[in-house]
């Protein structure tokens, strides 16, 4: 059963209780489409789902975007975000902004 847990007085929620290898219900999209709506960021923990899995549970929300840069190889609705020491993120935490 799904369960939302609010995380901090103004947003974000962590969801409990699904299991997102499987397709949702409608009832199950109706309520994550409201948490979303109500906390602004959602976070499901512990959830291991393969990349193909990831699409299938995002195609339930809508028509997914391709980004421009830095797709996941043959995986082109999959944005690779990767930062690390070889990588750092150049000032985004100053300004950013993705296909303005």
């Amino acid at each position: 059963m799904l369960s939302v847990h609010k995380l901090t007085p103004s947003i974000g929620a962590e969801i409990t209780g699904l299991d997102l290898t499987r397709p949702l219900s409608k009832d199950e999209i109706a309520a994550l489409n409201e948490s979303l709506e109500e906390y602004k960021v959602i976070f499901f923990r512990d959830q291991p789902i393969t990349t193909s899995q990831h699409l299938i549970f995002s195609r339930q929300f809508g028509e997914l975007e391709v980004h421009p840069v830095n797709p996941k190889p043959g995986f082109p609705e999959v944005l690779v975000l990767h930062n690390d020491a070889d990588w750092p993120p150049l000032g985004a935490a100053h300004w950013h902004s993705d296909v303005t």
